[in-house]
């Protein structure tokens, strides 16, 4: 199941749609593609993770970089390891 919940939009032409894997799996998949395999995520801690686990979707601090594209969860300040 993906939690996602539309949030005003910021002079968007679609509303932005935060992202949160809401079961261990969707989780694990999440942080394997993204988290694990960027540059910015440094000894295993990421900001942007760590505010995402920290706060429900619908909170003003929730990362807007964890969002939707085309119904998948993206973190859009990925950067990836190796420069891929």
């Amino acid at each position: 199941m993906i939690r996602a919940e539309t949030l005003p939009a910021s002079g968007h032409a679609e509303p932005h749609r935060t992202y949160k894997p809401v079961t261990y799996v969707e989780r694990r998949a999440f942080f394997a593609q993204f988290c694990d395999a960027c540059r910015r995520n440094i000894g295993g801690a990421c900001f942007t993770q760590t505010k995402a686990m920290m706060f429900d979707t619908s909170h003003p601090d929730f990362p807007p970089e964890w969002t939707q594209r085309d119904g998948a969860g993206v973190c859009t300040t990925f950067d990836p390891k190796g420069g891929m």
